[in-house]
């Protein structure tokens, strides 16, 4: 079974949600040193949490410590997430063909019935853990130990570039009719239109961010 979600307690749930939050949303800049203390006083907790949250946050490259100085956002070029993007699609596609033969129809109904649930009520993170979910889903399946190593390693430094671009209506209801199609061609066990509507997504998502990266990161 995949798991939706992220194990914590819950205030370093919510440290990770709100400072995931303030990052996506460009309210704590690519550079910005982020200082506990006040993340503390303005959550009503102690450093503690707010250190579990930042470290989860490093792990998926939203941010980055200096020793001695402190923690800060990550700053991603285009060019850094164009070629991690290129690469990703070629793991995932190879990755997908082992989805394809030995996911059971029950597994895939449970996916679709997730990628379905999609909704612009949801907020980010629900929409970020039910993407995730999908993603997941494609390489589970695989049994290459160092391909799957390599892809969760991209999907962890492209879930922050990815995640910020804001979800409007639009967007999100094609990339959830994208992850359907893929979906319903591996419920046919059609290898061949499944990796093709998945690099055609990839392309597709990649231009959703291109102009919005142009603009907030330098």
């Amino acid at each position: 079974m995949i798991i939706i979600g992220r194990k914590g307690n819950n205030l370093e749930n919510k440290a990770y949600e709100y400072l995931h939050e303030m990052i996506t949303q460009h309210k704590l800049q690519a550079g910005k040193r982020i200082i506990e203390s006040e993340i503390a006083d303005h959550l009503g907790m102690s450093r503690t949490p707010i250190r579990a949250a930042l470290k989860r946050l490093e792990e998926e490259k939203f941010v980055y410590s200096v020793p001695n100085l402190g923690t800060f956002v990550e700053q991603t070029t285009i060019k850094d997430v164009l070629e991690m993007n290129e690469l990703r699609t070629v793991l995932e596609i190879k990755a997908l063909e082992s989805c394809v033969q030995k996911a059971s129809d029950e597994e895939i109904a449970a996916c679709i019935q997730v990628v379905e649930s999609m909704s612009i009520a949801d907020t980010p993170q629900q929409i970020k853990e039910k993407d995730e979910y999908f993603n997941r889903f494609i390489i589970h399946y695989c049994e290459n130990a160092r391909l799957l190593e390599y892809l969760n390693l991209l999907n962890i430094e492209l879930s922050h570039p990815r995640h910020s671009v804001p979800f409007t209506e639009k967007r999100l209801n094609t990339m959830r009719q994208d992850h359907l199609n893929i979906l319903k061609y591996i419920k046919d066990r059609n290898y061949s239109r499944a990796a093709k509507t998945l690099e055609k997504h990839h392309k597709r998502y990649f231009t959703f961010m291109e102009d919005y990266l142009k603009i907030m990161v330098k």
